[in-house]
């Protein structure tokens, strides 16, 4: 997110220190794995469960896939295997988000089928009666109120309406 911060920040036309513009992808390649992941931080988190969603999207952002390989290996890897995070329920909806936002950005028939395959999920699991009508369940532990997973639904639905920008 603070990445994704400095580069909006930037896309407005805010005069930024040059420190963080080149902080942001400095430290985001620091991020890269060996074996082919993303890490949420370099402390303590390097070879825990991937944040390949987040990671893909940044680098997107960025430009890095074109300029690092290891980066370009990352995302190769990540989207070969496709998202890691799942629950009974669905997929959590904050990675779901980075995720339809990594694919968008990612273009292609991958974008395609994984635009599909949210748009329906979503749809499928809004409340449909009652208070609740139109909001969607916190579907994970750390998204645990309704008024946040349906942000996260909104926005996640609202992407799925972009077109996949040009390559």
């Amino acid at each position: 997110p603070t990445l994704m911060a400095i580069r909006s920040a930037e896309s407005a036309g805010s005069v930024l220190p040059p420190k963080a513009k080149e902080w942001g992808p400095k430290y985001f390649q620091l991020l890269v794995e060996k074996k082919g992941d993303f890490a949420y931080r370099i402390e303590n988190d390097m070879g825990k469960a991937p944040l390949s969603d987040i990671g893909i999207y940044a680098s997107m952002l960025y430009g890095l896939k074109d300029v690092n390989p290891n980066v370009k290996k990352a995302i190769d890897t990540a989207v070969g295997r496709g998202p890691l995070r799942t629950r009974e329920g669905g997929m959590n909806l904050y990675h779901q988000y980075y995720w339809t936002l990594s694919y968008l950005h990612l273009g292609g028939k991958d974008w395609k089928a994984w635009d599909a395959r949210v748009r329906d999920a979503l749809t499928g699991t809004q409340q449909r009666s009652g208070c609740a009508r139109g909001s969607w369940e916190p579907n994970d532990e750390r998204i645990s109120n309704r008024v946040l997973s349906t942000a996260l639904a909104v926005l996640t639905l609202a992407a799925c309406g972009v077109k996949a920008p040009p390559r």
